[in-house]
């Protein structure tokens, strides 16, 4: 029996002597004046509940006591297995540790690597949206002027320009078209089957274009502009029931 005890840790080592004499925790407790408590928390090796090494040591040696058991041996395998408790505790903190500054540097990284994303999309893409008069090239054969306090881009269909009381001029040969805003309206004007401009007018602005075949005009308000072709008025009719289309010559 002594050889089974030698290989029983120390809380196992005492329950095993004491259940052999036939003692209770209870006669236990009231020998070395201890609580049950404390006694079945020595039996079940609960560090992490036990009070102070101190008060352990002295508790370890009068239970042996009472049980006839060697209470150097008790102390010594109670420290021993004490310092497997802590080693165990310390383990496991760092790795507690350790998870959560990996987590934190994995979410700095990603959140890194979003701004690194967003900001490479911002500046590497191409401006998107309607081409304003502000920023489109001036060709060879188009001469374009705005009042630079008036450049706006307006977000919609197509080519888009919005013009706040300002004159747009550009001169070509032959046919020259002269619109002037009455109301607020909109028109698209596609001059030589190129790409449609529409514009988004306000009252008195003004439109003046040239071109060498012919335009394609389609207006919001028909009772909004009024239209000259080559110094001559050009009669549109009254639309009421939508966007008028009129292509000139």
């Amino acid at each position: 029996m002594a050889t089974e005890k030698d290989n029983f840790s120390f809380g196992n080592y005492l329950k095993s002597a004491r259940i052999e004499k036939g003692i209770s925790v209870g006669d236990v407790s009231a020998t070395i004046c201890v609580g049950t408590d404390i006694l079945y928390l020595i039996e079940e090796e609960d560090h992490e509940n036990l009070p102070e090494e101190v008060f352990v040591k002295s508790f370890l040696r009068s239970y042996a006591q009472v049980v006839g058991v060697n209470g150097d041996r008790v102390v010594h395998d109670y420290l021993a297995d004490l310092h497997s408790f802590r080693q165990i505790e310390k383990m496991e903190a760092e790795l507690l540790k350790s998870s959560e500054f990996f987590w934190l540097r994995l979410a700095f990284f990603f959140g890194g690597l979003f701004c690194l994303m967003a900001i490479s999309v911002l500046v590497l893409s191409p401006a998107s949206g309607p081409e304003s008069l502000h920023n489109k090239p001036v060709s060879q054969t188009e001469n374009l002027e705005i009042t630079e306090d008036e450049k706006r881009p307006i977000a919609g269909r197509g080519i888009k320009e919005k013009t706040d009381n300002r004159r747009i001029e550009s001169t070509l040969d032959n046919l020259t078209l002269k619109v002037t805003t009455l109301e607020e309206t909109w028109i698209t004007i596609t001059v030589d089957n190129q790409d449609p401009k529409e514009y988004i007018l306000n009252p008195e602005d003004r439109i003046e274009l040239s071109t060498t075949s012919g335009f394609l005009i389609r207006i919001g308000n028909t009772r909004g502009i009024r239209i000259m072709v080559n110094g001559e008025p050009f009669n549109l009719p009254v639309n009421n029931e939508g966007p008028l289309t009129v292509r000139i010559p």
